[in-house]
């Protein structure tokens, strides 16, 4: 089946871009890989294809992936801007020789192929871009609105041989990335002002009160390793219904990861921060005495 393929290990990317791809004008095919993921088959897509494999690296899949979208004639493959969705599809945009477009917003069929918008220096510009058919697009949170349908999707499996070089070991918690965030509806983000590892057990509790979950800016990720993952332009793009920063100063290469955000609060103990400059609220205090009454208050 031609048209536009759709794959995102986030289960509610995966649903946006569904929406995204119908606007495209073509058959939306859902892929899965090495079994049907709960919920896919009621997203709205025209078939949900399924890579069989007992194989639990998503990167593994890459090569026979490239190959069915070349089989099938494919448009465009979408994928969901996340860490592994980016790594994913680099490698099957290079085993097809497609171009890639990373970021990609404002998609729209043109000619025998594709435009789209992309924001480069931290959102400082937006860059147009085309690619031809087969055309390889990465899309982040928020980009698209999910379809609205009943029914269910049929589903088309197919036996494929994945790369087995690299395998998957062992699965550890990473600690401080307990909920979804993909699909939360509220983020409390940490910056380098919160100065004491063991003040993120408060910070979990007041992420729980707003029904979601904790993570950090790239500085406290890479330089004190208190989480596996950050939010910003090269990590996490969420697009919660509140992101609530704390301690963090507001640099624009970290914003850019909660840009779809419907709200922005902050609290910092400087008042010249960045991050009051795109808040919608803000709290100018140490967080060792604003968060304790946030959550007595939520409480």
């Amino acid at each position: 089946m031609s048209g536009v393929f759709v794959y995102s290990d986030s289960p509610k990317l995966a649903a946006e871009l569904v929406g995204l791809a119908q606007t495209l004008g073509d058959p939306v095919v859902l892929v899965s890989l090495g079994q049907v993921a709960p919920g896919l088959t009621t997203l709205g897509a025209t078939q949900v294809l399924v890579l069989k494999s007992d194989d639990e690296v998503i990167e593994n899949y890459s090569r026979p992936l490239a190959e069915l979208l070349q089989e099938r004639k494919a448009k465009a493959l979408l994928v969901g801007d996340t860490i592994r969705g980016r790594d994913l599809a680099a490698r099957v945009a290079g085993h097809c020789r497609a171009g890639m477009i990373s970021g990609a917003s404002h998609i729209a069929p043109d000619g025998g192929g594709f435009t789209a918008q992309r924001s480069t220096y931290g959102g400082k510009l937006i860059e147009t871009g085309q690619v031809e058919e087969l055309a390889v697009l990465t899309v982040g949170a928020g980009a698209a609105t999910p379809l609205t349908v009943g029914g269910e999707s049929p589903i088309d499996e197919v036996t494929v041989e994945t790369d087995r070089r690299v395998i998957l070991i062992e699965r550890a918690d990473a600690g401080g990335g307990q909920a979804d965030l993909t699909t939360a509806p509220a983020v409390v983000g940490v910056g380098l002002g919160v100065s004491d590892q063991a003040d993120l057990a408060q910070l979990e509790v007041l992420a729980k009160l707003l029904g979601g979950g904790v993570s950090c800016s790239r500085g406290v990720c890479e330089e004190r390793g208190w989480f596996d993952q950050y939010i910003g332009v090269s990590g996490l793009n969420l697009s919660p219904d509140l992101y609530l920063a704390v301690g963090i100063s507001g640099q624009i290469q970290h914003l850019y990861g909660v840009r779809e955000a419907k709200l922005i609060a902050a609290v910092n103990i400087n008042k010249d921060a960045p991050i009051f400059r795109n808040a919608d609220y803000g709290i100018v205090g140490d967080y060792r005495s604003v968060v304790p009454q946030l959550i007595a208050a939520l409480s």
